[in-house]
């Protein structure tokens, strides 16, 4: 590889690898800065690409497609960093919500907030009414512990624990249960994962479920590694 080549690989590795770096510490500052660099530089090394070429170089229709092509790669980079970018705000702005939420009453407006911000269709959590008893607020589901152990049996064994369900929601028994809802939807797609309690591993204490209309957008190949925070 040129010496040229080279060092470019070794900076572009070196801004990735500091975005990288500050998406896994959670610190929104350095994310932005990082990839601003990174946008600063690919704009940099694109406007000095043909400025370095010779006359006769650039009417090389092979070297024009190339340079075409190398400047959609660098937009569709640029791009998707952007996109990396709003996720990742979108996601620290709901562990906010949630890390906000101290007492079981502000649960009802914690969900509230999260269905805006994450623009969800529907979201529900039932707790454990044997455990809660009437600290459980309105607009929060609730089932005693029997009814919550019969309603889970479907879901076992849970490979993928917490995660009890990815998929279509048609797949599964009584998803209006789990919705809060009156009657099962007709089609579509849900998450529903099983809430811990703190210091009895082995015991579930509730559930948090979501539901959208798309049959695709809680698929099982889709990546919901996040979900687990919440």
């Amino acid at each position: 590889m040129p010496r040229g080549q080279s060092n470019l690989l070794t900076e572009l590795k070196s801004l990735v690898a500091a975005i990288e770096g500050s998406a896994r510490t959670n610190d929104p500052v350095a994310f932005k800065a990082h990839l601003k660099e990174l946008v600063v530089w690919a704009r940099q090394l694109i406007l000095r690409v043909p400025l370095s070429s010779s006359a006769p170089a650039l009417e090389n229709e092979g070297l024009k497609r190339r340079l075409r092509t190398s400047k959609s790669s660098f937009e569709s980079m640029i791009s998707a960093y952007k996109a990396i970018l709003d996720a990742f705000e979108t996601f620290r702005g709901t562990v906010d919500l949630v890390q906000q939420a101290k007492r079981l009453d502000e649960l009802p407006a914690t969900l509230d907030a999260i269905r805006g911000l994450r623009n969800l269709h529907t979201l529900h959590v039932v707790l454990d009414h044997d455990l809660f008893e009437h600290r459980i607020p309105k607009g929060v589901g609730r089932a005693s512990a029997a009814m919550l152990r019969e309603r889970l049996k479907q879901f076992s064994p849970s490979p993928h624990a917490p995660r009890l369900f990815l998929g279509e929601v048609g797949q599964i028994e009584k998803p209006d249960f789990f919705l809060g809802l009156e009657q099962p939807p007709p089609s579509g797609s849900c998450f529903i994962f099983a809430l811990g309690h703190k210091y009895v591993h082995s015991k579930i204490i509730g559930v948090v479920a979501a539901y959208d209309p798309d049959p695709t957008r809680y698929a099982p190949d889709k990546a919901t590694d996040f979900l687990s925070h919440f």
